[in-house]
């Protein structure tokens, strides 16, 4: 990690310097001309999310391209997410699941979510729960909420595992513990339906609160049903 790149930080953070978010674009952009692939890949979230300077997802592209090709991990993974969606370049999803399948073994856990879910919707590849369940609960335990989700409605439904209601609610929990709005709401009705564990109408209204607090449009329509109950 070079001097420059370090400055760059320090101005984005604001550590021990006044913030300073286009001073700290215009280190980077040093940095990364110096060669620095890390530098590189931070000069491409700059573009991608416009910090310091005008967005510009074409050119963050570039930039992630650049810093994968060097080996850069978050670089690999992103290639996977504009390939996926199309973002400053036209969308592939069969290339972006080769890049999010080598973003998995530089061990990015975002990406074995991504390579799950790639296959339980049959995205750039062919369609296969069982595998993609197992992705995901590779994901899932690594703390990525996201995965946990989706290990959550993969064992509700029994696609790719056993139908499993119980252990769901495990898992939308985790998710829900992250912030997840959809998760807190599963969990919510899991309660209320009383699906593969006991009623409990009182624990469903604290977690429709807590989903409505997340900003789950649903959740407040579930609170009126639950009035009169």
């Amino acid at each position: 990690m070079n001097r420059l790149y370090r400055q760059a930080t320090r101005y984005y953070n604001g550590n021990g310097v006044a913030k300073d978010w286009h001073k700290s674009f215009r280190l980077m952009t040093k940095a990364a001309e110096a060669g620095d692939r890390d530098a590189v890949y931070a000069l491409g979230t700059k573009y991608d999310y416009g910090i310091g300077t005008r967005k510009n997802r074409r050119r963050a592209f570039e930039l992630y391209k650049q810093a994968a090709s060097a080996g850069q991990r978050d670089a690999v993974y992103a290639m996977g997410i504009f390939l996926s969606e199309g973002l400053g370049t036209k969308k592939n999803r069969t290339e972006a699941f080769r890049w999010f399948k080598r973003a998995s073994s530089l061990g990015v856990p975002e990406a074995f979510h991504a390579l799950g879910r790639s296959y339980l919707h049959g995205e750039g590849i062919k369609k296969n729960a069982n595998l993609g369940f197992k992705l995901e609960m590779t994901a899932a335990r690594r703390g990525i909420a996201d995965a946990q989700f989706a290990v959550g409605y993969c064992l509700n439904r029994g696609v790719g595992a056993r139908l499993n209601p119980k252990e769901a609610l495990g898992w939308y929990k985790r998710a829900a513990r992250q912030g997840h709005k959809e998760a807190a709401y599963n969990v919510a009705y899991l309660y209320e339906a009383g699906r593969g564990i006991r009623t409990n109408l009182s624990a469903a209204r604290r977690w429709y609160r807590t989903a409505a607090r997340l900003g789950d449009a649903n959740a407040q329509d579930a609170l009126n049903r639950l009035k009169d109950r």
